[in-house]
C-alpha cells in the first residue's frame, strides 16, 4: 500500500499542478475580460457624454475639451482662492462668549466682523483705525466705538440685545433683522443715517437723554434720521409721483423734499456707479451696500445681478440666490440673472436646479464661454452624485 502511495503521490502532484495552471489561466483571462469590459464601458460613457449628456435632461453644450476645461476651472479656483485671501487680509472675524476686552491692535486698517458672539463687550480704542464694523448673529453684545471708522459705516444683521456705544461720529448704519438695539451717540450731529428692515425695539439715545424709539420696520427698508430730538423714519421707495423719500446729506442733516431735488433715477445711478467702483477695488461688502441703496430707490435687474455677484464673492450663495431670483423676476431676458442664479445654486450644491438656470442663460447667450464652463461643471457634478452609492 505504501508503495502505491509512493508511486501515486508524484502523479497526483503533477495533476494538481496542471489543474492549478489551468484554472490560473482562466483567472487571468477573466481578469483581462473584466478590464476590457471596464474600458469599453468608459469609452461608451465618454461617447455618450460627448454627444449630448444624460438622456432626458435639458440639452447642454457638447461635453468636449474636458481636460482643457478642467484646467480652466482649476484656474478659476485659484482666482477664487486669491480673492478670498485678499478678503481675509482686509477683514478679521471675532467670535466669543463672555468676553470683555479691547480689540487687538493687529486689526488696524482692517474690517472687523463680530460673529456669533454672546454676552460680550468689546472696545475699539480711540487710536485704532478700523475700516468697517459688521455685527452678525450676536446676542447680549456691546461694542464701544471710541475711534471713527475709516468708511464711517457699520452693519448689523440677525442679532438681538445689542448696544452700539459710539463716541465718534458714524455716517451710516445698516440694520437688518435685529431686535432690542440700543444706539448711543454723544450729540445729535453724530447720529448716523440708519437704513433698517425687520427691526423692533430699536432706540437712539443722545448724550444720556431719554431714549428715542425708532419705528419698527418690516421687509420694507426704512431710512431713519434723527433731527431736533425726533426720529423721522420713512420708506426709501416713493409712494406716488412727486413724493420724495428723506435722504441724509453728508453732514447727517435731512435734505428738504423739493421739486428741484435730484431724481430717483439719478440717485440710483450714482449709487450703482459707486458700487461698481467699490467692486473694482475688491471691496465687495461696500459695493453691496451701495447697490442696496440704489435698489432702495429704484429696483433694477442690473443692480440685483451686481449685488448677487458681490454675495458670491463674499461666499454667501443664499443671498446671491435671492438677488438673482429678484433679477430674473424683474427681467426674465437678462442673461446675468440666470447665470448668477446658476452659480449660486451650484455653490449650494443644488446641481439639478443650477443646471436648469444655466440652460436658460445659455439659451439667451449661447456663445458665452463662462456659461458653458459652468454648465459643464454642474453636469459633471450631477453625474457624479447620481453615480455615487447611496
Amino acid at each position: 500500500l505504501a508503495q502505491v502511495f509512493a508511486v501515486a503521490s508524484p502523479v497526483c502532484l503533477v495533476a494538481m499542478a496542471q489543474r492549478n495552471e489551468y484554472y490560473g489561466s482562466w483567472d487571468k483571462k477573466a481578469a483581462a475580460l473584466d478590464q476590457e469590459l471596464d474600458e469599453e464601458m468608459k469609452r461608451e460613457e465618454e461617447q455618450a457624454n460627448t454627444a449630448l449628456g444624460r438622456t432626458g435632461e435639458p440639452e447642454g453644450p457638447p461635453v468636449a475639451r474636458a481636460k482643457q476645461q478642467r484646467e480652466e476651472l482649476s484656474s478659476h479656483s485659484a482666482e477664487k482662492k486669491e480673492t478670498i485671501k485678499k478678503m481675509e487680509d482686509r477683514e478679521k472675524i471675532v467670535t466669543g462668549t463672555g468676553v470683555s476686552e479691547s480689540v487687538d491692535r493687529g486689526f488696524a486698517g482692517k474690517a472687523i466682523r463680530f460673529k456669533d458672539c454672546s454676552k460680550c463687550r468689546y472696545v475699539i480704542p480711540q487710536d485704532l483705525p478700523i475700516l468697517k464694523i459688521f455685527i452678525e448673529r450676536c446676542t447680549d453684545f456691546e461694542l464701544v466705538l471710541e475711534a471713527p471708522l475709516l468708511t464711517s459705516s457699520a452693519e448689523l444683521w440677525k442679532s438681538e440685545k445689542v448696544t452700539l456705544d459710539t463716541k465718534a461720529p458714524l455716517g451710516s448704519l445698516q440694520v437688518d433683522d435685529v431686535s432690542q438695539l440700543r444706539l448711543l451717540v454723544l450729540q445729535e450731529a453724530d447720529a448716523p443715517a440708519t437704513y433698517h428692515a425687520k427691526t423692533n425695539d430699536f432706540t437712539m439715545t443722545v448724550g444720556g437723554a431719554d431714549p428715542v424709539r425708532v419705528e419698527d420696520s418690516s421687509d420694507v427698508q426704512m431710512l431713519a434720521v434723527l433731527k431736533d430730538k425726533t426720529i423721522r423714519s420713512e420708506p426709501l421707495l416713493r409712494h406716488a409721483e412727486g413724493e420724495f423719500p428723506v435722504f441724509p446729506t453728508a453732514s447727517g442733516k435731512v435734505a428738504a423734499a423739493s421739486g428741484d431735488q435730484v431724481s430717483d433715477a439719478d440717485k440710483a445711478e450714482q449709487k450703482r456707479r459707486a458700487g461698481n467702483e467699490a467692486f473694482k477695488n475688491s471691496d465687495f461688502m461696500q459695493a453691496a451696500a451701495y447697490y442696496a441703496e440704489a435698489l432702495a430707490v429704484t429696483p433694477s435687474p442690473v443692480v440685483y445681478a451686481n449685488r448677487a455677484q458681490c454675495w458670491l464673492k463674499l461666499g454667501d450663495p443664499e443671498k446671491a440666490l435671492k438677488d438673482s431670483q429678484a433679477c430674473v423676476d424683474l427681467d426674465g431676458s437678462f442673461v446675468k440673472g440666470h447665470f448668477r442664479k446658476g452659480l449660486a445654486l451650484r455653490a449650494l450644491e443644488r446641481f439639478g436646479e443650477a443646471q436648469l438656470a444655466l440652460v436658460e442663460a445659455e439659451k439667451l447667450d449661447p456663445k458665452n464661454q463662462q456659461i458653458q464652463e459652468a454648465l459643464k461643471f454642474v453636469l459633471m457634478m450631477a453625474q457624479r452624485r447620481s453615480a455615487a452609492p447611496s
